[in-house]
């Protein structure tokens, strides 16, 4: 069953709307508001799965609720219901975010406009699930390899700290041209003085 705001302030045009829905399989709990402060307080409260308005109402037509509905749902689909509108107004409030718009003497096309925009709305729900899944995926592979870089270069450090005394003894005999050795110690010493010939009797 599904949810439905509908901005209407002639009752009977809510009830001929109403047995129009329920004929057509349409299951729904319907609120009916008929004034715009009512209205921006039923979606203030909650968000609905669907919004049908009227568009000329008594200081307040469907632009203007088109307005509030963008600013507090912007998810949810707009229809609006009018008793007659030209092709220059259709295409303002089709441009003004409304999913659609039914003629009153042609209710008969409301309730396939209504599974339309319930069903494309869901498509947008799931596209943008979609994309949020990828875009942390995404962070999560980039968290990831920030950290490998960040621990190679940790190891690294640690690989060449212990070894920079020795690097800088073999630079330093290689400077001096001496291999590092038992041989060195040997040439530094000297070489080995030879045992004084004992004196002939």
């Amino acid at each position: 069953m599904i949810s439905l705001l509908h901005l209407e302030d002639n009752l009977l045009d809510h009830k001929l709307v109403h047995a129009q829905l329920a004929s057509d399989g349409i299951e729904c709990q319907v609120e009916l508001v008929d004034s715009a402060e009512a209205f921006r307080a039923a979606l203030e409260r909650q968000c609905t799965d669907l919004i049908l308005s009227d568009y000329s109402l008594a200081g307040f037509d469907g632009r203007h609720a088109l307005r509030v509905a963008s600013e507090l749902c912007p998810d949810v689909p707009l229809i609006i219901l009018t008793g007659a509108m030209g092709d220059e107004a259709a295409v303002e409030v089709v441009k003004a975010g409304a999913i659609d718009y039914v003629l009153k003497d042609r209710l008969q096309r409301l309730a396939p406009a209504i599974r339309r925009a319930l069903r494309e709305a869901d498509e947008r729900k799931a596209r943008r699930a979609a994309e949020e899944e990828m875009r942390r995926a995404r962070d999560a592979a980039e968290a990831a390899n920030r950290a490998k870089d960040h621990f190679l270069a940790v190891l690294s450090h640690e690989l060449r700290t212990p070894l920079t005394p020795v690097l800088t003894a073999v630079q330093v005999l290689a400077r001096d041209g001496r291999p590092a050795g038992p041989s060195a110690r040997v040439r530094r010493n000297g070489p080995p003085q030879r045992a004084a010939r004992s004196s002939p009797d």
